[in-house]
């Protein structure tokens, strides 16, 4: 099983919130290593909150790619798709990006 990044919050002895950051693979690691470290930093041995987040994607794109893909007109684009290019283009339009962006397509 792929280990996630996972917050785990509890509270120390006067009720003050207390967070970890630990690394799991299973709900149960992630309990049983935020406790351990929490109890650490002078946390209570009770309930915890945890957090799971999901690897992170990293991608980049080129301006020439974003303008490529705005002016794309695919038969395909679904009504979904073809929102998405409106508010993409309703967000560069508020900026010089847009009117760059605009002379390259």
């Amino acid at each position: 099983m792929p280990r996630k990044v996972c917050l785990v919050q509890g509270q120390d002895h006067r009720g003050l919130p207390l967070i970890v950051c630990v690394q799991a693979a299973t709900l149960f690691e992630a309990a049983a290593a935020g406790l351990e470290q929490l109890h650490q930093l002078g946390g209570t041995l009770s309930e915890v909150e945890i957090t799971v987040h999901e690897p992170g994607t990293r991608s980049k794109v080129r301006p020439e790619q974003l303008a490529k893909w705005l002016s794309q007109r695919d038969s395909n684009d679904n009504i979904g798709v073809q929102a998405l290019k409106r508010r993409v283009r309703e967000l560069l339009s508020r900026s010089e990006l847009g009117q760059i962006l605009g002379r390259k397509s």
